[in-house]
């Protein structure tokens, strides 16, 4: 008897094909070559699990699809109906966030925000993908196909990929500061010493059971002491360096490590220590990047200041049709700055400059276009130009943006701006209703003015005493 392997199992969708499950069946593919990739470092039992579930719900909606055909009731197609779309929609979304990591290799930048954020969206993505994840098993149509075991293998599986990223950041920590006394200042090597054993109390604690929340804020923290080594071994900034490796920073470091390790030992988790980890964990990111902004200018002098914090400026300026488009281009240009701060030891200033000008002229044309009809109802067939949207074009080949994110902006432009012309030509074929002023006097005083919409309204007046 043939042995399957791991992608024929997850991809077994019972004969025959049916056009209702097309997509379906290809996505599971597509999930299925992407989990048995070298690709995919981490969160590996989780996929693998959504995978399985998904070919299980698959075959099961096939074989609804088959019985509503012989029935004279329609218990099977209203049984197999409801459950399609939700099926796509969930793998749709976990395809994308499966070829698109929040965190790949942990080669992180040289900029302490980047890891700050990496941290956030690994725990927004873990939440989406784990409710999702639950409603296959839980949700009143899918429920009736699931198995117990099932549902309390998903909680196991998730333990184990969040097990299996604290160990490797733990790992990581130890080795990327081994050997970088010299980077840091001699209180602040003190503190992260210190630290790192506190690292692996933390994860003991976590296997022995702890909550979402606290794993959460656990990778998260981690993620953080990774990136403060690597950016202070790496970078050229030299005061970057001394403000991460100081006593200043560290000692909040250790600080949330002691507060994550009793909140751990707390067997009930109150609303007060929430609040506690909460503040001293926003006490401790504000100081990371006390010193972020103030690096990228001194890297980039001449296209930092003033140029690049002028384009905050741009998207109040700006109405559709090119308003997200604006916010692209003001996004790509942070992050490109980044990119190339992230170069060592000279940073290549001359395409950033390029990308800095062509991003600048394309959001002035557009402002201009904009501030021409501020305060009036504007002639909305002006807003939008052949010029403008060739700044726009040429801006967009100088940043090398990712064009399906500056698609997607143009055709939410587009679509909002022929909403806004709808309107407009309705307001301007509709004028307000007549109105009539009626003054009430109430022991010889005045009442505020009523404003009926027509003659022919009935007036209710409710009398108040004057109580004084």
């Amino acid at each position: 008897m043939a042995t399957l392997s791991l992608h024929e199992r997850l991809c077994a969708i019972n004969e025959p094909r049916l056009s209702a499950t097309d997509m379906i069946k290809d996505l599971i593919e597509c999930l299925s070559i992407t989990l048995t990739s070298s690709s995919v470092r981490r969160n590996t039992h989780t996929l693998c699990t959504a995978i399985s579930r998904s070919r299980d719900l698959c075959n099961k909606i096939n074989s609804l699809i088959s019985a509503s055909s012989n029935e004279d009731d329609w218990t099977s197609f209203d049984a197999y109906t409801v459950m399609v779309d939700p099926l796509e929609q969930f793998l749709l979304e976990l395809a994308e966030l499966s070829e698109n990591p929040c965190i790949g290799s942990l080669d992180g930048g040289l900029l302490i925000s980047e890891w700050i954020e990496a941290g956030k969206l690994w725990a927004d993505n873990r939440r989406t993908t784990t409710k999702t994840l639950a409603s296959l098993f839980e949700t009143g149509h899918f429920k009736s196909t699931a198995a117990e075991v099932e549902l309390k293998d998903l909680t196991l599986f998730r333990q184990h990929d969040d097990n299996a990223f604290l160990d490797e950041l733990i790992q990581e920590s130890s080795s990327r500061s081994s050997g970088q006394k010299s980077k840091f200042s001699s209180d602040g090597w003190s503190c992260l010493e210190n630290t790192l054993p506190k690292l692996r109390a933390i994860r003991s604690k976590l296997q022995l059971g702890g909550k979402n929340d606290m794993t959460e804020y656990s990778v998260k923290f981690m993620l953080v002491f990774v990136g403060i080594v690597e950016v202070t071994a790496k970078t050229s900034d030299k005061v970057t360096r001394q403000h991460l490796g100081s006593h200043e920073v560290l000692s909040k470091v250790l600080a949330f490590s002691i507060l994550l390790e009793n909140h751990l030992d707390n067997k009930t988790d109150d609303p007060k220590l929430q609040s506690q980890r909460e503040a001293q964990w926003k006490q401790l990111i504000d100081a990371l990047l006390k010193a972020s902004d103030q690096g990228i200018a001194r890297i980039f002098p001449s296209v930092a200041s003033p140029s690049f914090n002028e384009l905050k400026k741009f998207p109040a300026k700006i109405r559709p049709p090119y308003y997200l488009q604006c916010l692209v281009l003001v996004q790509c240009c942070r992050d490109l700055l980044k990119e190339h701060a992230d170069k060592s030891p000279q940073p290549a200033v001359e395409p950033v400059q390029r990308a800095l000008a062509s991003v600048t002229t394309a959001l002035q044309a557009a402002a201009k276009l904009s501030q021409a009809a501020a305060g009036v109802k504007p002639n909305v067939d002006a807003l939008k130009t052949a010029e403008v949207d060739n700044a726009f074009t040429t801006a967009v080949k100088a940043i090398l943006f990712p064009q399906k994110l500056m698609q997607e902006a143009r055709d939410g432009d587009a679509s909002r701006y022929d909403a806004w012309k709808d309107k407009l030509k309705w307001i301007s074929g509709n004028s307000p209703a007549p109105t009539v002023e009626v003054v009430v006097k109430v022991s010889g005083k005045a009442a505020p003015s009523l404003k009926l919409k027509d003659e022919t309204c009935s007036l209710t007046l409710a009398s108040w005493h004057n109580r004084y």
